[in-house]
């Protein structure tokens, strides 16, 4: 019930009967969704992020923040001098 779109279409169609528990559907799913994933960057990619010429500030914060969240071991001190940087001087 909690499934839609996609996630429910691909449950429809496994074989009646052929998942005995939680953790065999949670594995399926996992294995038909993993190569959805978004892939992890690593901190030196924040540094790569600008604000545009025609971007507000408030867009590029915004921005900045979805990207950060997809970054391992980006820490406040990482972010704050990434953000600086990609501010126009």
């Amino acid at each position: 019930m909690t499934l839609w779109g996609a996630a429910q279409n691909w449950f429809h169609t496994l074989v009646p009967k052929s998942i005995s528990s939680f953790k065999e559907l949670a594995l399926a799913f996992m294995n038909e969704y993993t190569s959805y994933q978004m892939i992890k960057k690593q901190a030196d990619h924040i540094f790569n992020l600008k604000k545009k010429h025609d971007e507000s500030l408030r867009y590029y914060i915004r921005r900045f923040k979805a990207e950060k969240s997809n970054i391992v071991g980006c820490n406040d001190r990482i972010a704050y001098f990434a953000f600086k940087k990609g501010l126009p001087t």
